[in-house]
């Protein structure tokens, strides 16, 4: 009995000292830590690292907006002046120094092709596809197209384009400057030295394809379309130039030689044996390229239905 009365004694005196400690605890509070401005790290960078600022994306433009037309980001940029020369207008060859034969030349038409051959080394390409080869005893062939004229010299293979106005000139194995391009002053709207070339005293534009690159040239600025077309042949990296009227892109002869028309039916079992042996070649520089600039990031498109 005495037990219960303490504790309820305790109990008493706990509720009746609680309001008193409250009311002690909310004038004096507890200390709290001073406020500290915060500063954060000074961002180092190494001397080698580039900072880029972000610039918003023109969607209007579609060489900005499509990614797979430039090439894959972690790639470095296509330098043009590395697969195009530029060359001397004297420098393109005349088709009085072909050789009048047809040994060692083979001239295949896609299907739906407009051209004549007057000549064994002289082809007039109105519109559509060929693909040309150049080996002993022959020493040079010529495509003329109404855009521009194409010299294809010995040991070398090319595939040649034309349509509405658009020039595509594919160098599948030539080294050095064995592929040549002419362009036509009348076809060209770019400027040299902020002159056109109707200014200038130019007659037109000349240049020489490095194996493995594709140029393009158009009467016109060239599209997405126009650079990157249903053929199936996988392509990376491309860079404008003149005036967004040429261009060049790599494009991987190992996708040409199995999806291409042309190429495909250079294996026949059948067929001419030069044939054969050029596509024996064809398949060894194929590897040497995927090798030497490696076989990724090319995007190919399917030919349309």
């Amino acid at each position: 009995m005495m037990s219960y009365l303490k504790a309820s004694n305790f109990v008493c005196r706990a509720l009746l000292i609680s309001p008193l400690l409250f009311a002690a605890l909310s004038l004096s509070p507890l200390p709290v830590a001073e406020a500290q401005s915060f500063s954060p790290p000074a961002a180092t960078f190494s001397a080698d690292r580039t900072v880029i600022p972000l610039v918003p994306t023109d969607v209007t433009n579609l060489r900005l907006f499509n990614q797979p037309l430039m090439g894959p980001v972690n790639m470095p940029k296509l330098d043009p002046g590395a697969c195009i020369k530029r060359l001397k207008e004297d420098s393109f060859p005349d088709v009085s120094q072909a050789r009048e034969s047809s040994d060692g030349i083979i001239v295949k038409p896609k299907s739906g092709c407009d051209f004549e051959r007057p000549a064994p080394a002289d082809v007039q390409l109105m519109s559509g596809t060929v693909f040309v080869s150049v080996r002993k005893p022959a020493n040079m062939v010529f495509v003329t197209t109404p855009h521009g004229v194409v010299s294809i010299n010995q040991d070398a293979e090319v595939i040649v384009s034309y349509r509405d106005g658009l020039l595509i000139v594919m160098n599948l194995s030539a080294f050095n400057e064995r592929v040549k391009v002419r362009i036509h002053q009348a076809a060209v709207s770019a400027q040299i030295n902020g002159k056109s070339y109707s200014e200038a005293s130019s007659e037109g534009i000349v240049v020489a394809v490095k194996y493995g690159h594709e140029l393009v040239a158009g009467d016109r600025a060239l599209t997405a379309g126009d650079l990157r077309p249903a053929d199936s042949v996988a392509r990376r990296r491309t860079a404008l130039f003149e005036n967004d009227h040429m261009a060049v892109s790599e494009f991987s002869l190992a996708t040409a030689l199995t999806d291409s028309e042309l190429l495909s039916d250079l294996g026949k079992p059948d067929g001419d044996p030069r044939e054969r042996k050029i596509l024996k070649d064809l398949a060894k520089m194929a590897a040497v390229l995927n090798y030497v600039n490696g076989q990724g990031g090319y995007v190919a498109r399917g030919k349309s239905n």
